[in-house]
């Protein structure tokens, strides 16, 4: 007889062998879905399952994958192996033998005195049986264990393989015994061979409740024990004759004649005596059912325990291999951080808040870290900090038309159309360090020149809540060199008395006043004139929602800003003074395609030769008055379009 195990597993590998299933490419396939995904997913959300495609009780298709599965699953199955054995002995050694023979004979020696003949005794045929399957049995547990303890036998299958084995030759030596029907008990009962079937040879199959094998070799031990024991052997041997045998029952037992109703109705008699053998066939088979259907959700279970284990593992292996690719990734994303704040804040600041994140990330500080640096949360170290700059220039631009134009056009056309302009803008502000994007409101755009917020040469000043806001005052520190954290903590240790003052039940905190050195008036002057001359020509390039072309008014003025981050929800890194004001008013005084300037701004670029100014004279300017202004002169194309 050829052993499944050794058939499946060698000599049809070839044709069984369908797919080669690395779970390396699945665990990548499956990182890198989630990261091109954004995890939205419902894969993403609830996870991909790995399942290797399966024959319906031979295993993987990947028969490399089967094998590492069967190794796995016999060292894991060490324990169970080993105790089914030790079982399948024990029924034999004390079932067997002492109950059937030791205890039988001595019984009827006891009983029955000199009258004890060898007639009475138990077949000795069956003697030889026993102790065949005990040297079965016994042999399979010595072979199991020294696969198990041999480190040369790199291939535990070999205990499915000496396991299956054992019960195949078992079947057959059984199935010998049992084909000479000379039963140990009730022979002479019509259903004896059944009773006998049922508690003397079956026994050792139970084990497969516990033991642990593969769905495909439970299903062929115990398939191939139903088909001998409940087919081909009572068939063989006329157990199934019920007629004959009946007949001879009724004439061996005469008291049956009294005790039942076959001496009136012989039919049923006849009946009563076929349910009597069929009844516990049905359990047989039952039980039998019963171990299969087990077996093969257990193999599942096992099997889909293995692969969990192997995802596993890769897993892990993977985070172990890549600790560099990690520390990339992390520096990556933290540069992408830092180019973001960097986007959002002027240098200076921007290392202010990443210095301060870092600092919060080592105490365990979960508060965000853009609350961090607003002025509700007062800045750093307690307080305030503003900074004041002297001689920016400051832009403004506005679209002509466009409310009139927002209220014909869907919203989503004029979200796209205002994207596209100011990622223009962007591409503009980006080609000179002078030039600082603030922010846009609408579809007002605005820049700053000449901040120079880069630490060079900045001077602090640490102001009481009582105290006038003068250079040189009381608390006043001057920081030659750049302005650091550490340089704060210096003024905040020296400045401590003056902080805070007490007034009744509130309290108010001092400032931190950063005067940052000026910048070159006329580079930054110039460089927000040639953004404002570019962003005006770029504008008519674009095409409205409403199909016509994209006309804006700017407006510049220089002066003297303080800057600032204000707000705890979304804070925003603002501008505030007087200048801010007027270059406000000076683009909204302007006109269509045009760029007003005005006197300060015109008295630092009016020698510039790249450029030609038109006077405008005087204009009304709310707040301000009568000023006087001035109109870039554009190139003949503008004018023409």
């Amino acid at each position: 007889m050829v052993l499944l195990g050794l058939l499946v597993g060698e000599g049809c590998r070839r044709w069984l062998h369908r797919e080669d299933y690395v779970f390396e490419d699945k665990v990548n396939s499956l990182t890198l879905g989630r990261v091109a995904l954004g995890h939205r997913s419902r894969n993403a959300r609830h996870g991909i399952r790995f399942t290797p495609a399966q024959w319906f009780f031979l295993g993987f298709k990947d028969r490399n994958l089967e094998d590492d599965y069967l190794n796995d699953f016999i060292i894991i199955s060490r324990r169970q192996i080993i105790l089914g054995y030790s079982m399948c002995i024990l029924i034999i050694v004390v079932g067997w033998g002492l109950s059937y023979w030791f205890l039988l004979n001595v019984g009827y020696k006891i009983l029955l005195g000199d009258e004890f003949d060898l007639q009475y005794t138990f077949y000795v045929e069956n003697l030889v049986a026993h102790v065949l399957s005990l040297f079965l049995f016994v042999a399979g547990l010595v072979g199991c264990l020294l696969v198990y303890k041999k480190d040369r036998f790199r291939n535990k299958r070999m205990v499915l393989h000496i396991t299956e084995g054992v019960f195949l030759l078992f079947i057959v030596l059984m199935a010998y015994d049992f084909s000479r029907g000379k039963f140990p008990m009730l022979n002479v009962e019509v259903n004896g061979w059944i009773i006998n079937l049922a508690f003397y040879y079956l026994p050792p199959f139970v084990i497969f409740f516990f033991k642990s094998l593969p769905f495909g070799q439970t299903l062929e031990i115990i398939s191939l024990a139903i088909l001998v024991f409940l087919v081909i052997v009572p068939f063989a041997a006329g157990f199934y004759d019920l007629g004959t045998r009946i007949a001879e029952y009724i004439g061996k037992r005469a008291d049956f004649m009294a005790m039942r109703i076959c001496e009136v109705d012989y039919q049923v008699c006849e009946f009563d005596l076929t349910l009597t053998m069929i009844w516990p066939i049905l359990v047989i088979f039952i039980i039998a059912v019963q171990i299969v259907v087990i077996s093969y959700f257990v193999d599942r279970s096992n099997r889909s325990a293995f692969i969990n284990k192997r995802v596993i593992e890769v897993q892990q292996d993977k985070l172990n291999k890549s600790s560099k690719l990690r520390e990339d990734m992390l520096m990556k994303q933290k540069r992408e951080q830092e180019e973001l704040i960097y986007s959002i804040f002027p240098k200076i600041v921007a290392e202010d808040l990443i210095q301060r994140q870092s600092q919060e990330t080592v105490t365990g500080y979960n508060a965000s870290t853009l609350k961090a640096l607003s002025a509700n949360t007062l800045g750093v170290f307690g307080r305030i900090v503003a900074r004041m700059h002297q001689d920016v220039t400051i832009l403004f631009t506005d679209i002509v038309g466009f409310t009139s134009m927002s209220q014909t056009c869907p919203p989503y056309d004029v979200m796209e159309f205002l994207h596209s302009l100011f990622v223009e803008f962007d591409n503009l502000v980006d080609m000179d360090d002078h030039l600082w994007k603030v922010e846009t409101i609408g579809d007002a755009f605005m820049v700053a020149s000449g901040l120079n917020v880069t630490g060079e040469g900045e001077s602090v000043s640490v102001i009481s809540p009582d105290s006038s806001i003068t250079a040189g005052g009381q608390g006043d520190c001057l920081l030659p060199q750049s302005l650091s954290r550490s340089h704060l903590d210096e003024v905040d240790k020296k400045s401590s008395g003056l902080d805070s003052q007490s007034i009744g039940a509130k309290t108010l905190t001092g400032k931190t006043i950063i005067h940052c050195m000026a910048a070159d008036q006329f580079s930054s002057a110039r460089a927000a004139v040639m953004f404002g001359r570019s962003a005006v020509k770029a504008a008519l390039s674009f095409m409205m929602p409403n199909g016509k072309y994209c006309q804006i008014r700017a407006g510049l003025h220089t002066g003297d800003v303080c800057s600032g981050v204000v707000g705890s929800r979304m804070p925003r890194y603002c501008l505030f003074g007087d200048t801010v004001n007027t270059a406000s008013r000076m683009e909204s005084t302007s006109v269509a395609c045009r760029m007003q300037i005005s006197q300060d701004t015109y008295d630092l670029v009016c020698d510039d030769c790249d450029f030609e100014w038109e006077e405008r004279g005087y204009v009304e300017v709310k707040g301000k008055g009568q000023m006087k202004t001035y109109f870039l002169k554009q190139e003949e194309e503008l004018q023409k379009k």
